[in-house]
């Protein structure tokens, strides 16, 4: 609601639009052990947010970039309802994640 009274009271609006990062990155687990990430996400949302990636875990093994911030788009090639994404996070070993991550943008000089 305050952003709605700021845009209709606002003589002008300022808009910074930017390209996220799209990358994939291979997971591989053991049998008896987690996939090593937190996760934040919508009961009804498409994609999952990483919080947190557990010291010494799969991912951080497997893919030591992904950080807190970026966001799972599609596992193995699948996209769907977070149930779907998390079924194939917790029943496959190895597993491809296709992360999208919004950096600051750079400074040029033209």
């Amino acid at each position: 609601a305050a952003m709605i009274t700021e845009l209709k009271g606002a003589r002008r609006l300022d808009l910074h639009m930017r390209r996220p990062l799209l990358f994939t990155r291979s997971v591989q687990r053991s049998p008896d052990e987690r996939i090593g990430v937190q996760l934040n996400y919508s009961d009804t949302g498409t994609t999952l947010l990483v919080t947190g990636v557990t010291p010494g875990g799969a991912t951080q093994r497997s893919a030591p970039d992904l950080a807190a911030g970026d966001r799972i788009l599609a596992i193995n090639g699948t996209r769907g309802g977070v149930e779907t994404l998390l079924g194939i996070l917790k029943s496959e070993l190895r597993v491809e994640l296709e992360i999208s991550r919004y950096c600051e943008p750079t400074a040029s000089v033209l």
